[in-house]
């Protein structure tokens, strides 16, 4: 703002004045200037888009490529680094990193209050080990192992389905620009 005002005074006009994302846009009114950018809020999908009742929207329709039945012991995913802990039925999805699934943006903070909270949903999620999950025919399936480039694997124990059926995931449509899937 000591920027503006002195370009200002030397009689130079500024042009269209904006320096809000969405967190600044809902929690710094002083940051609005001319016009905010507010994408990430639009979506519910910023820190402090929940607290002012914004709910997330977004979601992936992919595909059962096919079914397995894995005994104990086999690894499932990326890297081979999950075991199956029984004899367990899968299903094999068609999406994968090369979609955009399951990436993550790098955390924007600029504040102290930024790092501190997103520390805290760090902990927070590693404390709950909440799995990432699907909906299959209207039920809720983990997914297992690590998300390859072209391919997931899910849990379908109990989860009537065959290849071609749909599979339903949260999904951050910001993420989703380069992939033929179906993002709404």
């Amino acid at each position: 703002l000591k920027a503006v005002e002195a370009l200002k005074s030397m009689g130079l006009n500024p042009g269209f004045l904006h320096a809000a994302n969405s967190v600044a846009a809902l929690t710094l009114p002083e940051t609005r200037l001319d016009g905010v950018r507010v994408g990430s809020a639009l979506l519910g999908r910023c820190f402090a888009a929940q607290a002012h009742g914004l709910e997330k929207v977004g979601r992936l329709e992919a595909e059962i490529l096919c079914l397995r039945d894995l005994p104990k012991g086999h690894s499932i995913g990326y890297g081979g680094v999950y075991k199956t802990k029984r004899d367990t039925k899968v299903a094999v999805v068609d999406v994968g990193s090369a979609d955009g699934f399951s990436l993550r943006r790098d955390q924007d903070g600029f504040r102290g209050l930024d790092y501190a909270l997103q520390a805290k949903q760090l902990i927070s999620r590693f404390l709950r080990n909440k799995p990432l999950t699907c909906q299959v025919n209207g039920k809720t399936a983990p997914v297992l192992g690590r998300v390859s480039l072209c391919s997931l694997t899910i849990g379908i124990e109990g989860i009537d389905c065959k290849p071609g059926d749909k599979v339903i995931f949260e999904a951050n449509p910001l993420f989703c620009g380069g992939s033929e899937k179906r993002y709404e």
